[in-house]
C-alpha cells in the first residue's frame, strides 16, 4: 500500500472540517473536543484533538455534534471532480460514508448505490456494509427507509443488515415486524440446500431475485432469501440465545417463533428455526432449552433441534449413539429420530 495512504483519515477529516467552516462557520467549539464513533455504531466518547489509528474507534476524529450533513455532501462531490488518483477515491469515499452515515444515514446510503462503482465495493466493502455503523445507530431510520422503498430496487440490499442487526440487538421487535417482511419466494430450498446449473441464483436479491443463472457445479447453499421472514426467524433465534440476553427475552422469542411456525401451513418456517437451531447452536443450549422449556411446543422445538444436531452429516444411515444422549432424553430422541428420520 501507498505510504501516502496513511494520512487519508487526516486528510479527509480536514476536508469534512474545511468544507463546514466556509458554509456555516462550524467548528467554534469552545473546549476543543472532538467525538469519535465506535465501529458498532453503539458507543461513543469524547477525546482532545484529532484520533486516527487507535483501537476500538473509527479512523480518524468526528467534530463533536458533527460537521453539517450538508458538508459531508460537499465533500463527496468533491471526491467525484477528479482531484485524487482514481485509485484512491474508493477508498477516501469508503471513509467518507463511514462517517457521513453516523449524521445523515439516507444521505449516505443513496450517494453510496448511486456511485457507478457502489455495488462493486468501497476498498472492498458495499454501500450497506460502509454504512453499518449507522444503520446499528439508527435501526429504526433504517427500518422506515426499507419500508419506503426509499432507494428503488437498492433498497432490497439494505434489509439483510437491517435483519442481522436488529436480532442482535431487539429480537422481539424484529418478530413484531415479521408480516412486513417478504416470505421466501418457492424457488429457495430452504436453510440449507442444493443448487445446480439451472436453478435460480439463492444469494440474489431486488432485480435478481429468482433470476436463473449459471451456477457452476452443484453445491451446497444457504437458500434462504436474504432479509425475508425465514432469515428473520435466524436472525431473531441467534440474538434470543447469545451470551447476556435475558431468559425472558429468549423465552418471549422462541414463543413467538412457534407462534408464526404454528400459522404456516407448509411448515417451512418451523423448519428454517430447527435446522437453524440444531446447526447454529451448541448442543449445551439446547439441552439447557429442553429442560427450561415452560410448556410442551418449546420443549419439543429444543428436543427436534438437538435430536439434527446429534446426527452426522456424512452418516448415510443417520444413527444416533444413544450414549451420547442423557438418560433422561433418550427415549424421547430416539422416537424423535425413528418417526422424523431427522430433518
Amino acid at each position: 500500500m501507498n505510504a501516502s495512504l496513511r494520512y487519508w483519515p487526516t486528510l479527509l477529516a480536514a476536508l469534512i472540517t474545511g468544507v463546514a467552516v466556509a458554509m456555516s462557520g462550524f467548528g467554534r467549539n469552545p473546549e476543543g473536543r472532538h467525538q469519535v464513533a465506535d465501529l458498532d455504531g453503539t458507543n461513543s466518547k469524547h477525546r482532545s484533538g484529532m484520533q486516527s489509528g487507535e483501537q476500538g474507534s473509527r479512523r480518524f476524529g468526528r467534530p463533536e455534534k458533527s460537521a453539517p450533513a450538508a458538508a459531508f455532501a460537499a465533500a463527496w462531490k468533491i471526491l467525484g471532480e477528479g482531484r485524487f488518483a482514481p485509485h484512491e477515491i474508493s477508498d477516501l469515499q469508503c471513509e467518507l460514508l463511514g462517517e457521513w452515515c453516523l449524521v445523515d444515514l439516507e444521505a449516505a446510503l443513496g450517494a453510496g448505490f448511486n456511485e457507478a462503482h457502489g455495488e462493486r465495493g468501497f476498498s472492498g466493502l458495499s454501500t450497506v456494509e460502509v454504512c453499518r455503523a449507522g444503520i446499528t445507530a439508527r435501526p429504526d431510520l433504517a427500518w422506515e427507509l426499507i419500508r419506503n422503498r426509499t432507494f428503488g430496487l437498492s433498497t432490497a440490499r439494505l434489509r439483510p443488515v437491517w435483519t442481522e442487526i436488529m436480532g442482535w440487538q431487539d429480537p422481539v421487535e424484529l418478530l413484531g415486524l415479521f408480516d412486513e417482511l417478504p416470505a421466501d419466494p418457492p424457488w429457495s430450498k430452504g436453510w440449507l440446500g442444493t443448487a445446480s446449473s439451472g436453478d435460480p441464483d439463492p444469494f440474489a436479491t431486488g432485480p435478481d431475485a429468482g433470476v436463473t443463472r449459471d451456477l457452476g457445479p452443484q453445491r451446497t447453499v444457504r437458500g434462504t432469501m436474504p432479509g425475508s421472514r425465514e432469515e428473520a426467524i435466524c436472525a431473531a433465534l441467534r440474538g434470543a440465545h447469545r451470551i447476556g440476553t435475558s431468559r425472558a427475552v429468549s423465552t418471549e422469542v422462541v414463543d413467538r417463533v412457534i407462534a408464526l411456525a404454528g400459522e404456516d401451513s407448509s411448515g417451512r418456517l418451523l423448519t428454517t428455526a430447527e435446522s437453524y437451531m440444531s446447526r447454529k447452536q451448541t448442543e449445551e443450549t439446547l439441552v439447557a432449552g429442553i429442560y427450561g422449556a415452560h410448556r410442551p411446543e418449546v420443549r419439543r422445538f429444543y428436543l427436534v433441534a438437538y435430536a439434527n444436531k446429534l446426527l452426522d452429516p456424512d452418516d448415510p444411515a443417520r444413527e444416533v449413539e444413544p450414549s451420547r444422549v442423557p438418560d433422561d432424553l433418550r427415549y424421547e430422541i430416539m422416537e424423535i429420530l425413528k418417526s422424523d428420520g431427522g430433518r
